[in-house]
C-alpha cells in the first residue's frame, strides 16, 4: 500500500460528502477500509517485515517460525480488508447511475 493509495481513499472520503443514499454510505465505507489497510500496512506489516528479515541468526528457529506465522495469518487480515474495500468501491460505482435518489418528476421519460 503506497501512500498515493491513502491519498485517494482521503479525497474519496471528501467526495463522499457531496453524495447522497447509499453511494455515500458505500463510498465512506470503501474509504474507510482502505484508509484501515494502509493504517495496517505503515503499523503492523512493514515493521513485523523488517524485523522478520533483519532477525539475528542467534534465533532460535520456534521464534523465527512464530514470527513468520504472525506475518502470514495478519497479511491474510490485511488483503481481506483490502478485498472488502474493492468491493464497496465497486458496489459504489454500480450506483452511480441509479435514479434512487432523483424524484420521480425530475426523471427522463423514454
Amino acid at each position: 500500500v503506497s501512500p498515493g493509495r491513502a491519498l485517494l481513499a482521503v479525497l474519496l472520503l471528501v467526495s463522499a460528502v457531496r453524495t447522497r443514499g447509499q453511494q455515500r454510505t458505500w463510498r465512506i465505507t470503501a474509504g474507510t477500509l482502505a484508509l484501515a489497510q494502509f493504517a495496517m500496512a505503515a503499523l503492523w506489516l512493514i515493521p513485523m517485515s523488517v524485523a522478520l528479515f533483519a532477525a539475528e541468526p542467534t534465533l532460535m528457529p520456534d521464534e523465527v517460525t512464530t514470527m513468520a506465522e504472525r506475518y502470514v495469518t495478519l497479511n491474510y487480515v490485511f488483503q481481506g480488508v483490502g478485498l472488502a474495500a474493492f468491493v464497496a468501491g465497486l458496489r459504489a460505482l454500480s450506483l452511480t447511475h441509479r435514479s434512487d435518489d432523483v424524484p420521480h418528476e425530475a426523471r427522463a421519460v423514454d
